[in-house]
């Protein structure tokens, strides 16, 4: 009996990583750009920044703007340094900090208010790729 719950229960997770994995990949009608491996932050209440990733055409340097109430996205700013695989985080004062990647040991800043990326002047000697 307890093999069998521990073959479920394997199971299950394997199912359970196999639709986290492809729900990595968005390339619905709301979103411009196919993307995998991208973050996606919230920017206030009803907006989501989508930044970086990669699709069948390599690393993306575009962003979006989402807002799901809507279920729209418009084109944003574009990043300095395509990248993929990094981390976004929000340092409180509203803007939202991308951090390295698999092509770029670098840093952006991104600010809402004036809709545009900034190269933050200290960076990674090698590009790293951030794993969950």
């Amino acid at each position: 009996m307890k093999r069998s719950v521990t073959a479920i229960m394997a199971i299950l997770m394997s199912l359970i990583y196999t639709a986290i994995g492809d729900a990595q990949i968005v390339g619905t009608g709301q979103l411009n750009i196919q993307r995998r491996a991208h973050t996606a932050t919230i920017v206030n209440d009803d907006k989501f920044s989508i930044v970086g990733g990669d699709n069948q055409n390599g690393f993306n340097a575009q962003s979006e703007i989402f807002v799901p109430v809507a279920q729209s996205a418009s084109l944003a700013a574009t990043l300095a340094t395509a990248r993929t695989d990094h981390r976004a985080t929000v340092p409180g004062d509203g803007t939202i900090l991308i951090v390295v990647g698999d092509t770029t040991g670098s840093a952006e800043l991104y600010n809402p208010s004036t809709q545009s990326f900034s190269l933050v002047t200290s960076s990674l000697n090698t590009a790293r790729k951030l794993m969950e």
